[in-house]
């Protein structure tokens, strides 16, 4: 029997996970996997590629021994807005689970069987091929 995708347990795993994104995010904000300013040389010379005219002023406020305190006062206060869209706007997200929880179900009825670890690349294919086949018949529906 394949397995049937819920529309409502997507909308609650979704609600949830958008109100736990706020301290995850408070997290990584905390805990970066390096410091936004661990190689400010780096970071110019990427940056350089795309707006080489702020160069210097880039550099300069890299070097700022505030920055990483700035950095994160700034990502912080945008925390609350970002969970919040997402809260508010679940309705909207429900609508979409409505129309797509069944087309997940009939695209993975038709997958092939698991394999061992690493070697389902054709089954993750296929599911992208039926979704895709599927796309935009969900619009009349959101």
């Amino acid at each position: 029997m394949a397995r049937q995708i819920n529309a409502q347990t997507m909308v609650a795993n979704w609600t949830k996970g958008i109100q736990a994104a706020g301290p995850k995010w408070t997290a990584g904000i905390d805990n970066p996997r390096t410091d936004p300013n661990a190689n400010p040389a780096a970071a110019t010379a990427n940056w350089e590629a795309g707006v080489a005219a702020g160069a210097p002023a880039y550099t300069a406020a890299l070097s700022n021994p505030a920055y990483v305190q700035l950095w994160r006062s700034g990502a912080k206060a945008k925390v609350a807005s970002f969970t919040g869209s997402g809260v508010a706007r679940a309705q909207n997200y429900a609508k979409a689970a409505d129309a797509l929880a069944p087309m997940i179900s009939q695209a993975m009825s038709a997958l092939p069987a698991k394999g061992p670890r690493g070697s389902n690349i054709q089954r993750s294919t296929a599911f992208q091929t039926a979704m895709h086949a599927l796309r935009g018949r969900a619009k009349g529906r959101i």
